[in-house]
C-alpha cells in the first residue's frame, strides 16, 4: 500500500507545490491523504468528501472519500487507474458549512500494465454506480434463488396434493367397505334374532311336550297302580261281525 500525504488549500489562489503521484494501471491500495486548508488555516465544518477526476482517455471517475476533521482520505479503486497516462484533473470535493469546496488539482501518472492494453476508452467510473450494479446483481442472484425455491415448493405442493387425493380415495373406499360390513352385520344380527326366536318357540314346544310326557307317565303310573298284581291276564280272540279281535281278559277259559 502506497500512501501519499498532501496539503491542499481550497482557496486555489494560494499555490502549494504537490508531488506527482505515480501508480500503475490496476494497482490496489493507492491512498491519497490530504490535509485541507482554507486561506492557509485548517478547514472546519467538513461533513463529506469525494474524489473526482478526468482520466487520460477522457472518461469521468467519481469515488467516495472519507473526511475526519480537516483531513480527507481516499483509496483509489483500480478502475480509477484503468487508463494509462497522466491524470491532470483530479481533486477532492468537500461539503463544508452547506457549501461545496474543491482542492487544487492533483496530478496522477498512471503507468501502463503489461497484461491489459487497449486503444479504446475504458468507460466512466462512479463508485456509487458500481456499488449499485453489484447490489442489483446480488438481488438478481437472490431472485433467481427464490424462483428456484418457489418452483421446488410448488412441485412439492403438487406432490402433496396428489398424495392427499389418493388418501381421500382410499378413505372413501374404506368407508364404503365399512358401510357394507355394517349392513352385513345388521343382516346377520336380524337372522340371528329370528333364529333365536325360532329356537325359543321350539324350546317352548319341547317344554310343552315334556310336560305332556310327564303327565302321560303319571297317567301310566296311575293306570299301572289300578292293575292288581295277583291277577293273571289272558289273551283271547273275540269275533265281532266276522272279524276276529285279540283282547285281554282276566278270565281264563277254565
Amino acid at each position: 500500500m502506497a500512501t501519499h500525504e498532501l496539503t491542499l488549500d481550497v482557496d486555489k489562489s494560494v499555490a502549494l507545490a504537490a508531488d506527482l503521484i505515480t501508480a500503475r494501471a490496476g494497482d490496489t491500495g493507492t491512498v491519497i491523504k490530504a490535509d485541507l486548508l482554507k486561506d492557509g488555516a485548517p478547514l472546519t465544518g467538513a461533513t463529506g468528501a469525494r474524489f473526482v477526476a478526468l482520466k487520460p482517455d477522457h472518461t469521468y471517475a467519481d469515488q467516495s472519500a472519507t473526511v475526519s476533521g480537516c483531513t480527507a482520505t481516499v483509496t483509489l479503486d483500480p478502475k480509477f487507474l484503468s487508463a494509462p497516462g497522466v491524470i491532470k484533473t483530479a481533486y477532492f470535493r468537500i461539503e463544508a458549512g452547506g457549501r461545496a469546496e474543491t482542492t487544487p488539482d492533483i496530478w496522477i501518472n498512471v503507468l501502463p500494465d503489461a497484461e491489459s492494453q487497449s486503444d479504446g476508452p475504458t468507460g466512466p467510473y462512479v463508485s456509487e454506480i458500481e456499488s449499485l450494479i453489484a447490489q442489483l446483481n446480488s438481488i438478481k442472484s437472490q431472485m433467481q434463488g427464490a424462483t428456484a425455491s418457489a418452483t421446488s415448493a410448488a412441485g412439492k405442493a403438487s406432490s402433496a396434493a396428489a398424495s392427499a387425493s389418493s388418501a381421500a380415495a382410499s378413505a372413501e373406499g374404506a368407508a364404503g367397505a365399512a358401510n357394507a360390513a355394517t349392513k352385513a352385520a345388521n343382516t346377520a344380527a336380524g337372522t340371528a334374532s329370528a333364529a333365536a326366536a325360532t329356537a325359543s318357540t321350539a324350546a317352548g314346544k319341547a317344554g310343552d311336550a315334556a310336560a305332556d310326557a310327564v303327565a302321560a307317565a303319571a297317567e301310566a303310573r296311575a293306570a299301572a297302580g289300578m292293575v292288581s298284581q295277583d291277577k293273571m291276564i289272558f289273551m283271547e280272540y273275540e269275533t265281532v261281525g266276522g272279524v276276529r279281535y285279540l283282547t285281554l281278559t282276566d278270565k281264563g277259559d277254565d
